[in-house]
């Protein structure tokens, strides 16, 4: 046996309690901090609590590193979905928030008051890494910077519209709908905005800094797991922290040799010489390798989203189907039900790519026990199916909410569920390279010892990279399967990180082994930094407002209705987070970004065109925002020549349909008369 079996001496009941009233007490700070460091000490209310109750209750038996890692990655989790409970009892959020934090708090310090039993599986007997603590705390610095530096990092991209889907939580409840098409149901996962909003409540608090706190916990939990996925496979510290780095670094790992081949290939085109976007988000362009698409590791880690988490669940859940293939445990399969059904709440992309996957790899090891009898044994296998079933199934109706927008019939949109792209098929086997290759030694010492869990896991990650390869999505959301391929690849390559590491030092030298973790590190560095310095910040207009421009929105927050629906030229979705208003067509994009229905964007982009343009059918425009059956209002601002004189001077002269209740500082609003009007047959049908 192990000795990492040797149970650790009893410790007090003090020192076991420590860490909970420790926390507890930064959480309690966030009640009464101002700022930001408030909102920073409030994020273990829901960051922490919930899933260390979970994960104490559950892995009694695991070591304490494994207990926090899994109870860190799972609260976020375990939060919305006792979040989403409460609030449906009808709770408001900032009570259902403060309930399920301190009660999370409550069963971790009960369940920590009572001695944890010795690890009686080498499998749990996680040990605690100085080398993975100091990974972690670098990652967070590095990726906390330019959020320190610019206000810009904090809302760019997709975190300005999960903001606007937060805050239709917090003003109008569950389910949310989109903030940018009044009327239309969120046809995306919202149980990270309700995390979000739930957190947000607390204070009335800013939700774009709770979405980078999620993130950075999100990178901390993807490490942890990682190295938690290492140990189990490979049960050496190597291993474990080896999984870690390469799964933190090596998504595109060494991509910076093969630039020379960029530059060689743009030279013999005859093309002059593609200049390096040093300060632009689009250094991520310039990071690819050649002949790929687009994929960062980066991007999904400082920008307001979803995926992260997804990725970090998926890892815990390959953690649990390890663990399960070792030998019985009632905490992994808890957890693994758990994940599969997280995955479908933060992010379907994952879970309608990761579960089908996982149980055709179940099906596929079940079938090669003919010539491999030392794969999981059938028992095994079908516990880890009905595990990630269960999850599943539980969360279908919700899936299936979210996902009728997209429909052909509604959206317009047809796309091929199965493609081949070459340029894609590189980008998907370049991602896992230095994986794929480190892991080459790993499994086959996985069919020389018979090593049946890392064999399952091994099965899931090639048909992870052939699901990538074939499968194609709206919107070009299959870009997100690479990092799914990754993950496993990486546990397996873990094996071989340090050994590489040690063979280049004694063949080539420790200034090779500099440059190897100088080429893994630049091309996060450099993304970083480049996204700190992007001049965009300098013209991104929700942080560059006009005179007068937020007293207009504080005005729409606390005088208007919250159902009230917001009219805006040039599409802009201001109004959405600024003011807290849903909007009546916030986007100029169609169907194939948010699943709107293509009729009504149709009709809407009429009614905002004739409004701000030659204003010709005013009582038909007035009749549209009615059927909507809630109050309305045009929003003109002078600014807009010549929408905006001539959107002002048409609107005043119809008082009858129109009524201004706002003018101030070159901004007007009119109210639109709410009349009985008959709802057009496509708003019915919808």
């Amino acid at each position: 046996m192990s000795s990492s079996l040797t149970p650790a001496p009893p410790r007090s009941v003090t020192r076991r309690l420590a860490p909970a009233f420790a926390l507890a007490a930064v959480a309690l700070l966030g009640e009464v901090l101002p700022g930001r460091a408030g909102q920073v000490a409030l994020y273990p209310l829901l960051g922490a609590f919930p899933g260390l109750a979970v994960a104490g209750w559950l892995l009694a038996r695991a070591s304490a590193p494994a207990r926090a890692i899994v109870g860190l990655a799972l609260a976020p989790l375990v939060a919305s979905i006792a979040g989403w409970a409460v609030m449906s009892a009808g709770l408001d959020a900032a009570l259902a928030a403060r309930l399920v934090g301190w009660l999370g708090w409550t069963l971790w310090a009960l369940r920590s008051a009572r001695p944890f039993p010795a690890a009686t599986n080498d499998a749990d007997a996680l040990p605690g890494s100085r080398v993975v603590a100091v990974l972690v705390a670098v990652l967070i610095v590095a990726f906390a910077i330019p959020y320190a530096l610019t206000p810009w990092m904090l809302e760019k991209s997709d975190a300005w519209y999960h903001a606007g889907a937060t805050y239709q939580i917090l003003e109008r409840g569950m389910p949310p709908e989109d903030p940018r098409f009044a009327g239309l149901p969120v046809n995306y996962v919202w149980f990270f905005n309700l995390f979000v909003a739930l957190l947000a409540s607390v204070r009335d608090s800013d939700p774009f800094v709770f979405m980078a706190l999620l993130n950075l916990a999100d990178l901390a939990a993807l490490a942890g797991v990682a190295f938690l996925l290492g140990w189990t496979l490979w049960r050496t510290r190597p291993a474990a922290t080896g999984a870690a780095f390469l799964t933190c670094l090596g998504f595109y790992g060494l991509v910076s040799v093969l630039w020379p081949v960029t530059l060689a290939r743009v030279a013999l085109q005859g093309h002059p010489l593609p200049v390096f976007h040093w300060s632009s988000w689009q250094i991520m362009m310039d990071l690819s390798p050649p002949f790929n698409i687009l994929e960062s590791f980066v991007d999904k880690f400082v920008t307001g989203t979803s995926l992260n988490y997804a990725w970090v669940l998926m890892a815990l859940g390959l953690w649990a189907v390890v663990r399960l293939a070792l030998g019985p445990s009632r905490g992994a399969w808890c957890v693994l039900v758990l994940c599969s059904a997280g995955m479908q709440l933060w992010h379907g992309v994952v879970g309608l790519s990761a579960v089908p996957v996982l149980v055709c790899a179940l099906l596929t090891a079940l079938l090669a026990r003919r010539w491999a009898n030392w794969l999981p044994a059938p028992t095994r296998l079908a516990s880890i199916g009905i595990a990630a079933a269960l999850g599943f199934v539980v969360t279908l109706p919700y899936t299936l909410a979210i996902s009728r927008g997209w429909s052909a019939e509604r959206s317009g949109l047809h796309v091929a569920p199965f493609h081949f792209d070459v340029a894609f098929a590189v980008t998907a086997v370049a991602s896992s390279a230095l994986a794929l290759a480190l892991a080459t030694r790993p499994l086959a010492a996985v069919v020389r010892e018979r090593r049946g869990a890392a064999a399952l896991l091994a099965i899931f990650a090639f048909g992870m990279l052939a699901f990538a390869i074939v499968v194609q999505l709206p919107n070009y959301n299959h870009a997100k399967f690479p990092f799914e391929a990754f993950v496993p690849l990486a546990a397996l390559g873990g094996a071989g990180f340090w050994p590489w590491l040690d063979a280049t030092r004694r063949r080539f030298g420790g200034w090779a082994v500099a440059v190897v973790w100088l080429a893994l590190a630049a091309p996060i560095v450099l993304t970083l930094r480049a996204f700190a310095v992007d001049p965009e910040q300098h013209t991104y207009v929700p942080l560059n407002p006009r005179p007068g421009e937020g007293a207009l929105y504080q005005w729409i927050r606390e005088r208007t209705p919250r159902d009230m629906v917001f009219v805006d030229a040039r599409f802009r979705d201001l109004v959405m987070v600024r003011g807290r208003r849903q909007m009546y067509l916030g986007s100029p994009s169609g169907p194939e970004r948010a699943a709107f229905p293509l009729q009504q964007v149709i009709e809407r982009r009429a009614v905002m065109a004739d409004l701000y343009g030659p204003a010709r059918q005013l009582d038909a425009d007035a009749d549209a925002l009615t059927r909507l059956g809630r109050p309305a209002c045009v929003i003109v601002r002078l600014e807009d020549v010549p929408e905006g004189a001539n959107a002002r001077a048409s609107l005043a002269a119809r008082p009858d349909r129109f009524v201004p209740i706002y003018e101030r500082d070159g901004f007007v609003l009119y109210a639109v008369r709410m009349l009985k009007v008959s709802r057009a047959p496509e708003e019915r049908r919808s």
